[in-house]
């Protein structure tokens, strides 16, 4: 249900204040490589986000992913909504992690471009579910230092130019296949 609110919240931003958050928009000159046979891999052990058009590796970027102890999601999945400036909304635990590691007590919702803001300029939410909800996102990130570790709660990070440049080769419904 708070997915659920979440998207009608971005839907209704995304109508009143488009240079706000606007929802990705393809344009004519990624047009060859958005299409058939377009898809993302991420691999959890080399700790790789892979942009494949048919069976050819388009574009490789190193990612950070879920830490040690937290079971990550596996297989086929697709995106689902891609949020430039997006909100931050961190789950209890992810505030209480936050508070007991850095000493900073985190507000339920961080805005856009604020330095405590993990999402990074981009957010490409995914459809995959754990417990009924949608919490799996590749985000940038406000902590780069992270790319290339297992650190996270869940979610995939990317630098914020490297998930800038791919939300313009990629689009809604894109297959997203997660693999050891």
């Amino acid at each position: 249900m708070r997915i659920l609110k979440i998207f009608l919240f971005s839907v209704l931003l995304s109508l009143l204040m488009p240079s706000f958050l606007k929802v990705q928009e393809t344009s004519s000159d990624t047009a060859g490589i958005i299409g058939n046979g377009c898809r993302l891999i991420v691999n959890l052990k080399t700790r790789q986000l892979v942009l494949c058009q048919g069976s050819q590796e388009v574009k490789v970027y190193p990612i950070a992913v879920p830490r040690k102890g937290i079971k990550p999601i596996i297989g086929s999945g697709y995106v689902e909504l891609i949020i430039f400036n997006p909100w931050w909304y961190p789950t209890e635990a992810t505030r209480q992690d936050f508070l007991k590691e850095k000493g900073v007590r985190l507000p339920k919702a961080i805005p856009p471009n604020h330095p405590l803001n993990a999402m990074g300029k981009v957010k490409i939410c995914l459809s995959y579910t754990f417990n009924g909800k949608r919490l799996y996102r590749i985000h940038g990130t406000n902590e780069p230092q992270s790319i290339g570790r297992a650190v996270s709660r869940g979610c995939f990070r990317m630098f914020n130019k490297d998930i800038l440049e791919l939300v313009k080769l990629v689009k809604i419904g894109t297959p997203v296949i997660v693999q050891n």
